[in-house]
């Protein structure tokens, strides 16, 4: 049985060999996305101390892991083009799925959890950003009712970005 639960400490090592996998997906796939440093394990430490971090579980095997924060993104801040809306969000860090999992529903698991977060916390908004290259989560956003915004700058490079209002 699949569920998602807030990640604890000592969940880093599956969550870190989710995102060893993602970065050579993603590197055969060519695109430039998670081919760096980021994310790492501190960046996953802080994920789990803010309680922003969650993984999904087939029984006690960790199969998946998204950031989900309401404190706002800095980089949102500007945007070329135009947010759906301008009030309280979610953002959607971090998704990424066990390679032996991948194309069995997760990523909906994911999305429909986070809406219920949202809706649990009273937020109508659910903003994300991908690489401009990574056309499965474009394609994935799209399905799931997210609409393009525009582009937003991080310091490493440009994401493309999306909102789906609730």
């Amino acid at each position: 049985m699949i569920t998602v639960r807030q990640s604890i400490p000592t969940d880093i090592n599956q969550i870190m060999e989710l995102f060893r996998q993602a970065r050579a997906h993603l590197k055969r796939l060519g695109i430039d996305q998670w081919q760096g440093e980021y994310p790492d394990q501190a960046c996953m430490e802080e994920d789990i101390a803010t309680g922003n971090g969650y993984v999904m579980t087939d029984n006690e095997t960790i199969i998946g892991y998204l950031c989900i924060c309401f404190d706002g993104e800095v980089c949102y801040e500007q945007i070329a083009g135009a947010w759906k809306s301008i009030q309280p969000y979610a953002v959607i860090h971090r998704l990424v799925i066990d390679d032996t999992y991948k194309g069995k529903g997760l990523s909906q698991i994911a999305f429909q959890f986070t809406e219920q977060l949202c809706q649990e916390k009273n937020i109508h908004s659910i903003k994300i950003d991908t690489d401009q290259d990574n056309h499965t989560m474009q394609h994935l956003l799209k399905k799931f009712g997210y609409e393009y915004c525009g582009i937003v700058q991080f310091a490493n490079s440009d994401k493309i970005a999306f909102e789906k209002l609730l």
